[in-house]
């Protein structure tokens, strides 16, 4: 990404002051030093001075004259770090939840992906039709269809625009969020729940979610998301590949999130892998598989670094972490979505409602608030995060 030199119009002398990381958009106060002046519309209007915008990061280019008492963030976070929260100025939150800094400077980082993307829609690959998957067990496979389900399909029909949605269900929930998201979803009934693949038996609802999925996507293509994935940045920079898929924690590529042309020569060759699935074996041919397939088949498939779509990961601290505290920015240069583990995150997510929300500041309810419905269904005149445009344990699941 380009350096670009634009101006902070403020006395190096007085930042010791600054809050950083800490009460941005706080209800009805004003938006603190790092949103003022960090924000892309700042950058717009503040070209010619001091401030050096790396590849997105606020870094007053004095700080290496600073002492340690005058800076708005320790030196050891002063880099290209987690999630864009360069300004974090609280590393001991990030130690007590064991959550890293990342450093972006590491080629394991790079965004490989969309470093050429097609710009002209008609060179698209994938289609821009989402798939979820839903209800194929009377018991939802004990996950009801709640607040934050509907909130996921939400965020990806705001800012992904797709042509449609395709909600895949056995058994219908009930309830308000299922009635709101008929708004923006087209149910599609599966047929039959698949109990085999290959003469392989499938027990578990998870592993059947897992089937469904690469069907659905082998016939349609398109973008399959969990229904715990909130895609808030554009992918069409990502949509001319033929396979598009997130490393998460370990060494895996995970099934949360697959980006597809219809019936693709990677697609197909892990649909083939399935003849010596082995139910016992809870992650291997959804996340582990697919990465070894990657290393043997690299020019059918780009595969992005863990901090696109999979970050913070499945770490219970790391779950505790994004609902607990308001540390972590989602609004940074290197992430599409967060997939929210909500096999691990449900003592959160079940307890979510628009109230909570929009009362309580933590990072995950800093990344829904822009989308929540107003007096209908609007933003409130909120600017989503990413802005809805370009850039902008296993868990295989029903999720």
């Amino acid at each position: 990404m380009a350096t670009e030199t634009v101006t902070l119009s403020v006395s190096v002398a007085n930042t010791a002051g600054w809050a950083c990381g800490r009460d941005r958009h706080s209800p009805g106060g004003r938006p603190s030093w790092h949103d003022r002046l960090c924000s892309p519309a700042s950058f717009a209007r503040n070209k010619g001075t001091d401030l050096e915008l790396l590849g997105g990061l606020c870094v007053p280019e004095k700080s290496r004259e600073m002492g340690a008492e005058d800076r708005p963030w320790p030196v050891s976070v002063r880099s290209r770090n987690l999630g864009g929260n360069e300004c974090t100025g609280d590393q001991e939150i990030y130690n007590k939840y064991d959550v890293e800094h990342i450093d972006f400077t590491r080629p394991e980082f790079h965004d490989g992906c969309s470093v050429h993307p097609a710009k002209d829609p008609s060179a698209f690959k994938v289609p821009k039709i989402i798939h979820f998957v839903f209800g194929l067990q009377p018991d939802f496979g004990g996950f009801p269809f709640r607040f934050f389900h509907y909130m996921a399909i939400k965020i990806a029909h705001v800012v992904q625009k797709p042509d449609k949605i395709l909600l895949h269900y056995k058994y219908a929930p009930e309830g308000e969020w299922w009635e709101k998201t008929k708004k923006y979803a087209t149910l599609v009934e599966v047929e039959e729940v698949p109990t085999e693949i290959f003469g392989n038996p499938i027990k578990d609802v998870a592993h059947m979610a897992d089937v469904v999925r690469m069907n659905v996507l082998l016939k349609y293509g398109g973008i399959y998301l969990d229904t715990d994935v909130y895609a808030y940045r554009s992918f069409d920079s990502l949509l001319h590949h033929e396979t598009v898929l997130g490393a998460e924690k370990g060494d895996g590529l995970c099934n949360g999130v697959i980006i597809s042309a219809a019936n693709s020569t990677f697609l197909r060759a892990w649909y083939e892998s399935y003849r010596t699935f082995d139910a016992s074996l809870w992650n291997e041919h959804s996340v582990l598989l697919p990465k070894r397939l990657a290393s043997s088949m690299p020019n059918d498939i780009c595969t992005l670094p863990r901090i696109s779509m999979f970050y913070p990961t499945w770490d219970y601290s790391h779950v505790d972490f994004v609902h607990k505290e308001d540390e972590y920015i989602f609004d940074n240069s290197y992430q599409y979505a967060y997939h929210a583990w909500n096999h691990r995150a449900i003592g959160y997510l079940k307890e979510l409602t628009p109230e909570v929300v929009r009362s309580k500041d933590t990072s995950f309810n800093r990344l829904l608030r822009p989308f929540l419905d107003g007096d209908g269904d609007e933003n409130n005149g909120q600017q989503p995060v990413g802005g809805g445009g370009e850039g902008g344990g296993a868990t295989a699941g029903q999720d």
